[in-house]
C-alpha cells in the first residue's frame, strides 16, 4: 500500500480540517430559519383576488357604443377589462397583451377564463363564465354580443359582489 506521502500529495493537517470546519458552521449560521420581509411580501403579493374592484359598466351601453364607433369601443372595452382583472388577481396579461391576443382570438377565450378564476378564487364552484365561453364568438352576427353581455354581466355580478364581501353567493347564470 501507498501513502499519500509516497505519491507525491498533501495531506490536509489539522488546522485545514479545523478551518474547513469553521466555515461550513459559519455558513449555517448565517442561513436565514425565519421567512424575510421579501418572501412575506411576494407571499401577500400573489394571492389572489386582493386588488382595487373594477369599474361596472351597463351591457347595453357597451353594445351600443361598440356598433356606434365601428368597433373602437370594443378595443377600449377589452383594454379596461384585461388591466382590471390583472390589477385585481394581481396575475394575467394587461390591457395591452389582452387586445393583442383578441387580434388572435386568444384573448376571447381568455378574459371569460380569468374572470372565472377569480369567482373560483372566492369559492364559486360554478362560476357564470370559462374560457369555453369564447366559443359565442363563432356564431354568426350576434356571437360577439353575447360573449360580451355574458362577460360583462360577470365582471359586474363579480365587482358588485366583491365591494358588499359575498362573492361565493353570487348565483351563476348563464344565457
Amino acid at each position: 500500500m501507498s501513502t499519500p506521502e509516497d505519491n507525491g500529495e498533501a495531506t490536509p493537517s489539522a488546522e485545514d480540517t479545523e478551518a474547513a470546519a469553521a466555515a461550513d458552521s459559519a455558513s449555517t449560521e448565517l442561513a436565514p430559519t425565519e421567512p424575510t420581509e421579501a418572501v412575506s411580501a411576494t407571499t401577500a403579493a400573489t394571492e389572489p383576488n386582493t386588488g382595487p374592484l373594477g369599474q361596472e359598466r351597463g351591457v347595453g351601453f357597451a353594445i351600443v357604443m361598440w356598433l356606434v364607433t365601428l368597433g373602437i369601443y370594443a378595443i377600449y372595452w377589452l383594454y379596461k377589462s384585461f388591466a382590471e382583472v390583472k390589477h385585481h388577481r394581481g396575475e394575467g396579461v394587461g390591457g395591452v397583451v389582452g387586445v393583442l391576443l383578441c387580434l388572435v382570438l386568444v384573448g376571447y377565450f381568455k378574459l371569460p377564463q380569468y374572470v372565472g378564476r377569480m369567482y373560483r378564487a372566492e369559492g364559486n364552484d360554478n362560476p357564470p363564465v370559462s374560457g369555453v365561453s369564447g366559443l359565442w364568438l363563432f356564431v354568426p352576427y350576434v356571437g360577439a354580443f353575447i360573449w360580451l353581455a355574458k362577460v360583462q354581466n360577470a365582471l359586474n355580478n363579480y365587482w358588485r359582489a366583491k365591494g358588499a364581501g359575498a362573492v361565493a353567493a353570487v348565483p351563476s347564470t348563464s344565457f
